[in-house]
């Protein structure tokens, strides 16, 4: 949600909508290999779940420093946002979602309770994971709408320079707070 305030302030709500795109479709795939049984697995081994956790974390804080590093000049409108690509926006979007450890232990722990093994697990899943998406999709236009609200009281590089240095604190305050729970 964060990731589609900022893009929201910085390329707009139509030009978020392409990461959007790579988050539903990471949270599809979570959600997917979550209900083939990723909860059991989790479950045996935390290892797997502290492997995810970290990667997620060292993600945040890559992003954290990125932001940071921007320049004032880099931050304005019409600079490095302008050339973010609808592709890289959407990688973005799909690394944004996959490495994001809570969204694999929500799945794999709350999908599977609504799976009944002698159904057929395509007709049980599809409902759920529709659910899931309209519902994750809805809460990022609700953020990139705000985000492009926002982007009015930003337009001057200092304004964006702040937005991306706050950001960026609060990234690394999530990754530490995921590394540490």
């Amino acid at each position: 949600m964060s990731l589609a305030l900022t893009l929201g302030i910085q390329v707009g709500f139509y030009r978020t909508l392409y990461m959007m795109m790579g988050e539903l479709l990471g949270v599809a795939l979570i959600a997917v290999v979550a209900v083939a049984g990723v909860g059991a697995i989790m479950q045996s081994s935390p290892a797997i779940f502290d492997l995810l956790k970290w990667g997620g974390a060292s993600y945040l804080l890559f992003l954290a420093i990125q932001g940071w590093r921007t320049s004032a000049q880099k931050a304005t409108l019409g600079g490095e946002t302008g050339d973010i690509t609808p592709a890289g926006l959407f990688f973005r979007g799909l690394v944004t979602a996959v490495s994001n450890p809570k969204g694999w232990a929500f799945s794999a722990s709350f999908l599977p309770a609504f799976i009944n093994a002698e159904l057929s697990l395509i007709s049980q899943a599809m409902p759920i994971i529709g659910i899931i998406l309209v519902s994750e999709l809805i809460c990022m236009c609700l953020y990139a709408g705000g985000g492009s609200i926002l982007r009015r009281f930003v337009l001057n590089s200092s304004g964006l320079l702040v937005l991306n240095r706050v950001s960026a604190v609060l990234l690394v305050v999530v990754a530490a707070l995921l590394v540490l729970q």
